[in-house]
């Protein structure tokens, strides 16, 4: 997984103007802006390595969007963080400790629309995909990845996975 994962870089992170990005979307793992036209940064307490080596993972196999750059333990302006906070902030997850003070973890990838609801989707190409993502999650992590409406887009014509931060959903080993 690491030779997979070292060619994302922070690079593109360090060229952000912080100031002057725009709030799109929260989620229970963490806050979307837009950060420059057509590219989105994750902003959470929370990005483990693991979660951005898995979407780079999926993107090489057209089943994910391509991470642009990740970084960990970045100390943002006070209100991303604050937007981050899972107590304070934009998320729409509440079962966390206060994070308004913490560095932050930044996924940076290009933008795309979620898929909102059940009614938008093919389900004929939904259950190839999510066929295709669970077999990977399963051989990486031994975990699998949360397949819902809101955790699918559409990139570049196909649908594409989204959201590989939770992988607590771990099937037993035998």
């Amino acid at each position: 997984m690491l030779s997979t994962f070292s060619s994302v870089t922070s690079g593109s992170i360090d060229a952000i103007d912080w100031p002057h990005i725009t709030f799109i979307a929260s989620g229970c793992s963490g806050v979307v802006y837009e950060v420059a036209p057509g590219v989105v940064a994750k902003v959470s307490p929370c990005i483990k390595p693991e979660e951005a080596g898995m979407q780079v993972l999926l993107a090489q196999e057209h089943l994910a969007m391509p991470v642009l750059g990740y970084a960990q333990g970045l100390r943002l302006l006070p209100a991303i963080r604050r937007a981050a906070c899972s107590l304070h902030g934009a998320r729409r997850w509440t079962g966390g400790p206060c994070t308004c003070d913490q560095p932050v973890d930044v996924l940076l990838m290009p933008r795309v629309e979620r898929i909102c609801t059940d009614d938008e989707l093919d389900y004929s190409e939904v259950l190839i995909l999510r066929e295709r993502v669970r077999q990977l999650c399963w051989r990486v992590y031994r975990g699998m990845w949360d397949c819902h409406a809101g955790n699918l887009a559409v990139y570049q014509g196909r649908y594409v996975a989204l959201d590989f931060g939770d992988m607590s959903n771990r099937l037993q080993s035998s």
